[in-house]
């Protein structure tokens, strides 16, 4: 078990998706490539990476794959209820999730620590 201080909450917009991350993630960015834009309506999403095994997620999601301009295939979840976008794929990371900060109940203490 990680230490509360390292586990962070969140949810989607109607609360039917809540999440969890333990302990610290393998890197945080903010992400300006044209599909973050389009899907956070947004200049940029600031993103944190964790393993799968660092998170737990309940309700019910879905997803939409597309190729990237890197040729990799990115899926984005989003909440089926209300479709607040939550997290983030990457094919060429398996086992990685991708979280989007601003779906995190609060304060993190997170920050960016690149830019893509």
């Amino acid at each position: 078990m990680s230490d509360p201080i390292d586990t962070r909450r969140g949810s989607c917009l109607c609360g039917a998706v809540r999440f969890e991350t333990r302990g610290a993630p393998m890197f945080s960015g903010m992400c300006y490539c044209l599909n973050c834009q389009k899907t956070s309506g947004a200049g940029r999403v600031f993103h944190a990476m964790f393993a799968d095994a660092q998170m737990t997620i309940a309700g019910e999601t879905r997803s939409f794959s597309y190729s990237a301009d890197s040729g990799s295939t990115v899926t984005n979840v989003v909440c089926a209820a209300c479709g607040s976008p939550l997290f983030g794929r990457n094919a060429r990371m398996p086992g990685m999730t991708a979280v989007r900060v601003a779906a995190y109940d609060g304060e993190t203490g997170l920050s960016p620590a690149m830019e893509v």
